[in-house]
Parts: C-alpha cells; structure tokens; sequence
C-alpha cells in the first residue's frame, strides 16, 4: 500500500540550472527530478538551494531526442547522440556553460512511465517541474545506500530522513 504524504515543497538552484529546466519543459522532454533535489524537496536537506540537480528521463528514443535537441540549443558541445541517451542504466553528466545537472535514464526493471504517473509536481526556482514519488524516491535510495561508493553515508542518512 503507498502511504501518503504531503506535498514537496520547492527548491532554487543557480539560474542557469532553472533556464535549463524551462528549456526541457519548453522542448517537451519527459523528466521527473530525481536525487539531492527531490530529497529537499521533501524536507530532508537543510539547504534547498542546490547547484546541482540530478533529473530521471524518460528512455525513449523521441525523448532522447528532444533532451539532445535542447542541450545543442543550449550551446553545450555534445560528445553522445540521442541513440546513446536512450534506453537503460545511461547517465548524461551537464557540467558546461555553468550548467551542472546529472541526466539519468531508469534501469531496466523500471517503467518510467509508472514513475511518472506517480511523481507530483514542484517548483525549481519559476519552474515548474515534476518530482518523483516518495515511495519511488525511497526505492532508488535503497539501491544507492548499498552500493560500495564513498556517498553511501549521504545515501543512507537521506533514506533514514524519507522513511520517517
């Protein structure tokens, strides 16, 4: 059973971050907030202003597409094509032009589709964005928490936080 909780509230990020958010909105990219700025989102980080954001896309290849389309628009100097942004397990690092945001795509197991009808709504900044469900976010943080990585500790006090 999914238990309920309130809704996030907003976070800032540094502007060039929200003028890409806008950008993806304006482009139609399919995305849901994911990582350090859901987890402020909802209450479980002091600071809700982050430099970075970490966004879940949907893997499609139109979608890829349409990310792709938006960061050539943007002026970023692209080294991946749309076909290597789509389908499972991918990871876009952002960090140009003073753009720092983490594009992932879901894994395998995972229907983005069901993320997104799940996630709720937010604001980043003037932008309004989606942010993934709590359950699901508790879910990701799970698979995080027990990697061997040297952010399993941020992983694991985050989880404690959204599963109270």
């Amino acid at each position: 059973m999914e238990r309920k909780y309130p809704m996030p509230r907003g976070i800032s990020t540094d502007f060039h971050n929200t003028d890409l958010l806008r950008k993806l909105n304006d482009d139609g990219v399919s995305f849901v907030l994911v990582g350090g700025g859901a987890v402020a989102a909802y209450g479980c980080r002091d600071d809700l202003y982050l430099t970075e954001l970490d966004i879940l896309i949907d893997p499609a290849i139109e979608n890829a597409k349409r990310v792709i389309g938006a960061l050539s628009a943007s002026g970023m100097k692209l080294w991946i094509s749309a076909v290597d942004l789509a389908g499972p397990k991918k990871q876009l690092p952002v960090k140009q032009l003073l753009f720092d945001m983490d594009i992932l795509t879901p894994g395998v197991e995972e229907s983005f589709s069901a993320i997104l009808e799940r996630s709720g709504h937010m604001m980043v900044g003037d932008v309004e964005v989606r942010v993934i469900a709590r359950d699901d976010l508790i879910a990701m943080k799970r698979i995080a928490a027990n990697k061997p990585d040297p952010e399993s500790e941020k992983h694991k006090r985050d989880l404690g936080c959204l599963e109270r």
